[in-house]
């Protein structure tokens, strides 16, 4: 990834990258929509099928008639181990440095070679630094100002504990009315804590994620639901 490069998303996380990077068969490029006002020549602009997400043709800066796309690449790439070969083959048919740069070795590694290389979207923008003026630079400060530094709030645990019903459970024929008493040994307990993803954490042992067999999966599902 550029050193350089401003996103405009302060809620990135990296993680979800590398995941998507772990679940292809193939490198990855990351890419946006171009914004408006944004010229395809400025970018290097991919052409993605949107049912694989492969990457089927990828073009550096081309002039706008020769791509409809407005798709851009930004400098954010995952590359297998298996692939960097590659860059000493791109490097030596390209002796002079003007010619060395990342966009074109993707252009000749994807419609040259015929890798597989996939794309992963981003519903953000990208900027480089030395390509915007102040009024970006304003509106970089601002966006990231605004960000909140409150100290993250102290989690909440709260119980609730297990009732037997005594008399009218189910209550249709009570008029909704019931006698029930709690148990305190008993009890299912919920944590909040606060955070910017939503995250559901199974209970190690309450909440089985494996099993050992489909068997051992029926007898669990019908004993504990």
């Amino acid at each position: 990834i550029a050193g350089d490069m401003l996103c405009s998303d302060q809620n990135f996380d990296i993680a979800q990258v590398i995941r998507f990077f772990r679940s292809k068969p193939g490198e990855l490029i990351i890419y946006y929509e171009l914004e408006e006002g944004e010229r395809s020549s400025s970018r290097g602009i991919v052409e993605v099928c949107p049912e694989t997400h492969r990457i089927t043709r990828f073009l550096e800066k081309p002039e706008e008639e020769r791509t409809t796309s407005r798709l851009a690449s930004v400098v954010f790439y995952c590359i297998r181990g298996e692939t960097l070969s590659y860059m000493s083959d791109f490097l030596s048919l390209q002796p002079q440095a003007s010619g060395r740069t990342f966009g074109l070795f993707w252009e000749w590694l994807i419609n040259e070679k015929q890798l597989d290389v996939f794309g992963m979207k981003l519903p953000t923008g990208f900027q480089l630094i030395g390509q915007v003026g102040l009024s970006d630079y304003t509106k970089w400060l601002t966006h990231y100002s605004t960000k909140k530094q409150d100290n993250p709030a102290e989690p909440i645990t709260c119980r609730s504990y297990a009732r037997v019903g005594l008399m009218g459970n189910p209550s249709d024929g009570f008029n909704g009315k019931t006698i029930a008493m709690t148990i305190s040994n008993f009890w299912a307990e919920v944590t909040l804590m606060e955070s910017q993803t939503l995250v559901l954490v199974p209970h190690p042992l309450n909440d089985p994620t494996e099993f050992g067999s489909l068997q051992d999966l029926f007898c669990i599902s019908r004993r504990e639901g």
